[in-house]
């Protein structure tokens, strides 16, 4: 698959500032700003893909995206939609199912490796990253203590809460 993000960040920056020239009178310039920094533009182009297969109740995948630096960028800039550099991230998950009880337990683990700025001759903005997720879900059922005319409702969708309100109160 191929993502061709169009990004629209913006950054409001506020804040206050004491400065003092240790002076004899004990004059102090206080200054307050706030400033608004925005860019509109393409973002880093996403490629990646990934494969997946079964096992009985365990189902994995495995993949790689690849992040290019088409987005705008000026080292100039605070604020910019696309990194200038490459990166690479392989991924795999897995996820064990079992649909008689209901009982879910998946996980996914990512490893970014990011590539050198040209500009900026540092390796990514922070160096490596990596990401782990971990799920964990049961069904369960939940049981209606009901009249005869409630559960018909019920089970046919048709009541609204308060036809049930005035049946049931």
């Amino acid at each position: 698959a191929l993502v061709l993000p169009y990004v629209d960040a913006d950054v409001d920056l506020q804040g206050v500032a004491t400065l003092s020239d240790n002076d004899p009178y004990g004059r102090r310039i206080t200054v307050a700003g706030k400033k608004m920094l925005s860019d509109e533009n393409l973002g880093d182009s996403i490629l990646g893909g990934f494969v997946g297969w079964h096992d009985g109740r365990l189902h994995y995948t495995a993949g790689v995206n690849l992040y290019m630096p088409t987005g705008h960028y000026d080292e100039g800039e605070a604020v910019n939609t696309g990194r200038n550099y490459w990166a690479i991230e392989p991924n795999a998950a897995f996820t064990y199912l079992n649909e008689s009880n209901g009982l879910e337990f998946s996980s996914a683990l990512g490893l970014t490796i990011n590539r050198e700025n040209d500009y900026t001759d540092q390796t990514g903005s922070s160096g490596q990253s990596s990401a782990v997720s971990i799920t964990s879900m049961a069904r369960c059922w939940v049981r209606l203590i009901t009249t005869p005319t409630v559960r018909t409702a019920l089970r046919t969708g048709t009541a609204t809460m308060h036809w049930l309100r005035k049946k049931v109160m």
